[in-house]
């Protein structure tokens, strides 16, 4: 007797402990999605189980004052729980939703079954209080189990043979068949053993066994959850701040376009051929990327400032390109160059922008100088000057966590600078 009485007080605060470390990491959980919720009552509802087991196996031969009426608060809540906890785990697996109750179907049939059954055994036990029926506590304050325990029992067998037939029914379960089966056999099995065996206390640690299953799936699908949306949160704004840029620079090549119909229709025709050409290729090479070789960026800036010559034919564009073994985020480049042409070099009699790339103790390194007006610190809200500049340095922030730097050179001009570390993922490192 001793020996079981140590064997049940073991499983029970074995499977409290478990169930509570459980609700813990639950409630901790970032995401509170719908799901998560409905997991999180399941497993307050279990808890409160575990510990009124618990409580009455720890009561049971105590000849404490109150020790009788505690046995009776805490058998009938093990029970209550039990025909609570039951259709709630089976309902919660099975993906159970208003409506499967509202319409004739083999899966409405079972899930109310399940219901029913539970409806019966709250009755059964409210019952029992009066009657014995299930269980009776004895004089020296010991559980004695009544004529309808087995029948009691049995419902929970019925219940997870139901469980058992929805999984197998059911074509849209979150989790996987075989993992359901198995929770429902070991359930099924500890309900076996209360009935043939008397031995009760099988039922909760299988239970908390059964939970510890349904949390794993449970957690490892709201990381990847989370993991989408932090993934679709990226290019989400990857793709907005790309397309502030994009038309902003679309709108400055129409620009050019426009005014060269009336002045060169051929160069024109040229312009919109190289255009298109652009075009192409920038939506080829961006869509969906965080990064791209430089090689084609520096194809992008290339076609742009073709056109852009077009228009302002006193600028030079040299490129000094001393490595392009390295990647960089689309159309980080070409803004730069934007704003040296049109807001550096556009009102100079002539004017030069050198287009660098080196390697140096800090990472990769592309430059972008001119020799204009000069860089003036404004206000971000000053206009369109720093649209391009502030998108920039957002992209490379989100992607490379490289960095970008704009400084005066002296006695004119301005060197824009974009650094990638060697050590950023996805980047090449130096030799």
């Amino acid at each position: 007797m001793m020996h079981d009485y140590a064997m049940y007080i073991t499983l029970y605060t074995g499977s409290l402990i478990v169930e509570l470390e459980m609700l813990y990491s639950a409630l901790r959980m970032n995401a509170k999605t719908k799901e998560l919720s409905k997991f999180t009552r399941l497993l307050y509802v279990y808890t409160a189980g575990a510990l009124c087991a618990l409580i009455m196996t720890f009561t049971q031969g105590r000849q404490w004052t109150y020790a009788h009426a505690v046995m009776e608060l805490a058998g009938l809540l093990v029970y209550l729980l039990l025909a609570y906890g039951s259709p709630l785990f089976i309902s919660y697996l099975c993906g159970a939703r208003r409506s499967d109750f509202s319409h004739v179907s083999l899966r409405s049939v079972l899930l109310n079954t399940i219901y029913i059954l539970s409806a019966v055994m709250v009755l059964f036990n409210l019952i029992n209080l009066y009657t014995g029926w299930i269980y009776a506590i004895s004089a020296d304050n010991r559980i004695l189990p009544g004529r309808f325990f087995t029948a009691n029992e049995c419902i929970v067998m019925i219940q997870m043979v139901l469980m058992m037939i929805l999984v197998a029914i059911h074509p849209n379960i979150r989790f996987k068949k075989h993992d359901l089966w198995l929770i429902a056999f070991l359930l099924f099995s500890a309900s076996a053993l209360s009935v043939f065996k008397n031995r009760t206390g099988y039922l909760y640690p299988i239970r908390a066994l059964s939970l510890l299953l349904v949390y794993a799936n449970v957690h490892l699908e709201n990381e990847h959850i989370i993991r989408q949306n932090e993934i679709e949160l990226r290019q989400n704004r990857l793709s907005f701040l790309i397309g502030q840029i994009q038309p902003h620079f679309v709108f400055n090549v129409l620009n050019t376009i426009y005014y060269l119909c009336d002045t060169d229709s051929e160069t024109a025709l040229q312009a919109t051929r190289n255009f298109r050409l652009f075009l192409e290729n920038s939506i080829q090479n961006t869509d969906a990327k965080e990064t791209v070789p430089f090689e084609e960026e520096l194809e992008y800036v290339t076609h742009y400032t073709d056109l852009e010559k077009l228009r302002f034919d006193q600028i030079e564009i040299i490129h000094d390109i001393r490595t392009s073994d390295f990647r960089i985020p689309p159309l980080t480049v070409q803004p730069l160059v934007e704003n040296a042409i049109r807001h550096g070099l556009r009102e100079t009699e002539r004017g030069t922008v050198i287009i660098s790339a080196y390697r140096d103790a800090d990472g990769y390194v592309v430059e972008v100088k001119d020799d204009g007006i000069g860089y003036v610190d404004r206000p971000k809200n000053d206009g369109r000057r720093h649209v391009g500049i502030e998108n920039v340095r957002n992209r490379l922030s989100i992607i490379s966590g490289a960095k970008l730097s704009i400084e005066a050179l002296h006695p004119r001009g301005t060197c824009a600078r974009i650094t990638i570390p060697y050590t950023e993922k996805g980047y090449r490192r130096a030799d």
